[in-house]
């Protein structure tokens, strides 16, 4: 539908009934027409940029190959300084073959719509599909932000649903610690008592352990996922503290034996710990680990015991969020899962036990209500729901 302009067109310039700013209605050097707005509030500004635009000349383009718009991803990925390259190359896998042969121009909505639907049929999983898409996505926005495309096509929603609500439980916890090998052991129990990112608690140093006042910190954007200081108490957790000075202990030993110094909190026989898959599936299987969807539990399953017990244990929200390591609320919220068995139980017996102290307060046993005899009051009178 056309939009009605507001006005008499004089010269080029007109006025949009939705818009406060002065159009211009021209014919660019190639001789196509064009209505832009001009942004400017008075005539005679919109008559200047009007004139500008016509004698501009159009820039030439570009059309970048897949290979330059992958280079400008990675070129944008280090200028944020984000460290999930990796999957980007596994999702750049299952791009190239079907795009790497076009020009961004030639990437359009029908082919995007192929790519998914081939993609669901082969059975990838939605969630990774729309990774991919959203890359893609990406690709094409810098490349018209760097002026090197006009327009980008439009792209398929894809709606997910695939939050975890699994945590270790603590039986589960005791037996992981006693098949997990022993390397990992120290690991494993300092995430969930903290629940502290795998990458975070790879990268701890010794020097981030302040013994003196009791506590294990991360400094300002060093190997922190949002950059952001944080700080663990352990003087008054003994857990946590036990942990850490295993990890001592079995640093000193292995410095013995090496001869050279280990930077490194958790480590293997002094080098870092790279890959623990193999290790974790085979201790959850050994353990029963295994979630309401049949599937192992994974890793990352720690950070929810950690929040579910932050909950538990009744520390305010915005406490959590800095011990925890999440900046939003929600994402706290979304990791605070619940035991339909026994949280939920816990709640009733909570709520009741409430009700019964409501009861015994406002209710009391009299020998008359509203000038009515007890004996005299029907069931339904003497009851203490007063429905």
């Amino acid at each position: 539908m056309t939009e009605r302009s507001n006005g008499k067109r004089r010269g080029g310039i007109f006025r949009r009934v939705s818009s406060p700013f002065y159009w211009a209605d021209y014919v660019d050097a190639t001789g196509r027409r064009r209505r832009r707005s001009t942004g400017r509030r008075t005539r005679r500004e919109a008559e200047q940029i009007r004139a500008k635009w016509i004698g501009e000349k159009p820039k030439p383009a570009t059309d970048p190959a897949f290979e330059e718009l992958v280079a400008d991803l990675r070129a944008d990925y280090d200028a944020q300084d984000q460290r999930s390259w990796r999957r980007v190359e596994q999702a750049l896998v299952h791009l190239e073959p079907v795009f790497g042969t076009r020009t961004a121009s030639r990437i359009t909505a029908p082919g995007i719509r192929e790519y998914r639907n081939a993609r669901r049929n082969a059975g990838a999983a939605k969630s990774t599909v729309a990774y991919e898409l959203a890359l893609l996505q990406r690709m094409l926005n810098l490349a018209k932000r760097n002026e090197k495309l006009d327009a980008i096509p439009t792209f398929p929603q894809l709606r997910v649903s695939n939050a975890r609500d699994e945590y270790i439980t603590e039986g589960e916890f005791a037996g992981l610690m006693v098949e997990l090998p022993n390397y990992l052991r120290g690991f494993i129990a300092f995430r969930y008592y903290t629940g502290w990112r795998d990458s975070e608690t790879l990268r701890l140093h010794w020097d981030q352990v302040d013994w003196k006042n009791g506590e294990v910190f991360i400094e300002r954007g060093v190997a922190s996922k949002n950059y952001e200081p944080r700080r663990f108490p352990f003087h008054n957790y003994p857990e946590l503290r036990s942990v850490l000075e295993h990890q001592l202990t079995d640093r000193e030993a292995c410095e013995r034996c090496t001869g050279r110094e280990i930077a490194l909190v958790f480590h293997r026989d002094g080098q870092p710990i790279k890959s623990f898959r193999r290790a974790w599936v085979g201790a959850c299987k050994r353990v029963g680990a295994v979630g309401r969807d049949g599937r192992l539990k994974r890793p990352h399953d720690l950070c929810r015991s950690a929040a579910r017990r932050m909950e538990q244990a009744g520390i305010p929200r915005s406490v959590a969020k800095q011990l925890f390591g999440r900046r939003t609320e929600s994402i706290f919220t979304r990791y605070a899962v619940v035991d339909a068995g026994r949280d939920l139980a816990a709640g009733t017996e909570r709520l009741a036990a409430l009700t019964l102290r409501h009861t015994e307060g406002t209710l009391e046993d009299s020998d008359h209500k509203d000038g009515v005899p007890a004996e005299a009051r029907t069931p339904c009178e003497s009851s203490t729901y007063d429905g």
